[in-house]
């Protein structure tokens, strides 16, 4: 149903520039997009995840089917496949969609200061709720301390995202105002930082 509204909304642009009247406002349209979405539902489905090598049983088993490995290898050995490798691996570690994707700058690319760890996540809609999330921070927490040995480790949301609060707390960072920072990269005005020392970590898994 949003493909369909997408297309309709844009054929509604073509006939407004070419100063026709709006067909994607009859009576006619508008009724049977009722009966469709009646028939079909409103609820987006989402498109199945890439994964690194594909639906293989464990880890060793080599890569199969359309997959992060494969599609690395079919990026093109030049500057162009440079470009189509990153933004594959940006996609695949951060979830970004397309539209973020094609927006990115290296300008945006912004090193850790010092020497610690940050985390952070994005989930599909259909997999929230599921404990997920938890999950990975819990383990990316560990890893950062236990093999990587950062300092610290530290996570950044906007000041309105109370949901991502709670996630942060639970792998046991602590909410630091000393550490927010003005941006409007997220449409606010104040980026909040919540991080979790080393020292803290031993003490609790000592």
């Amino acid at each position: 149903m949003a493909t369909i509204e997408r297309y309709l909304v844009h054929v509604g642009w073509a006939y407004r520039m070419a100063g026709l009247g709006d067909l994607s406002a009859a009576p006619l349209v508008k009724f049977e997009m009722k009966a469709a979405r009646r028939e079909l539902g409103v609820r987006q489905r989402q498109p199945r995840a890439i994964r690194f090598k594909g639906d293989i049983s464990d880890l060793d088993s080599p890569a199969r089917g359309v997959c992060l490995a494969h599609l690395h290898k079919a990026c093109r050995r030049d500057a162009f496949g440079l470009r189509d490798a990153a933004l594959l691996r940006v996609a695949y570690d951060t979830g970004a969609r397309r539209s973020e994707l094609a927006a990115v700058d290296v300008a945006h690319i912004d090193g850790l200061d010092g020497d610690g760890a940050g985390i952070g996540w994005r989930l599909r809609e259909d997999a929230s709720g599921m404990g997920f999330v938890r999950e990975a921070a819990l383990a990316a927490r560990d890893h950062a301390f236990a093999s990587s040995g950062a300092p610290h480790l530290i996570a950044l949301t906007v000041a309105e995202n109370s949901a991502s609060w709670g996630l942060m707390r639970r792998p046991g960072m602590h909410r630091r105002p000393d550490l927010d920072f003005a941006s409007t990269d997220f449409g606010t005005d104040t980026i909040i930082a919540y991080l979790l020392d080393r020292a803290e970590w031993e003490g609790a898994h000592g």
